[in-house]
């Protein structure tokens, strides 16, 4: 039986295998920590959200924002992850990407943006 999508984004964000540090903060396995984030234009709930990741989101996303005109991208969730997390998001929802690390606003990345935002409360949406 396939875990509802719910549980599985809750198993992927909580998972030990999944945490890059171990108890004593120290990185487990040879890639380095950082983030996934979550970004998406701020004026427009319905647009595509990126999912990538940084060291610094918040600095990735100010990037992001020198190159548009508008700059109206917004970091609206993050947590602690390694790349391959990352890849492996990207994996699960191509069904929704649009192009690049864009995807549509389904509901399963809605939920694991809201899911995210529980289990990690010190990742409060920031503007960058």
């Amino acid at each position: 039986m396939t875990p509802r999508p719910r549980t599985a984004v809750r198993q992927f964000c909580t998972s030990e295998s999944n945490y890059p540090f171990d108890s004593y903060g120290k990185v487990q396995g040879k890639t380095r920590p950082g983030f996934v984030y979550f970004l998406q234009e701020g004026f427009n709930p319905e647009g595509p959200i990126k999912v990538g990741f940084s060291v610094d989101p918040v600095r990735r996303c100010r990037q992001l924002n020198r190159r548009l005109k508008d700059g109206a991208l917004t970091v609206v969730a993050a947590f602690p992850a390694l790349m391959e997390q990352e890849f492996e998001l990207h994996r699960r929802w191509r069904k929704h990407r649009v192009i690049g690390e864009w995807f549509r606003p389904a509901p399963e990345i809605l939920e694991a943006i809201d899911l995210c935002r529980i289990l990690h409360t010190a990742d409060r949406e920031s503007s960058c």
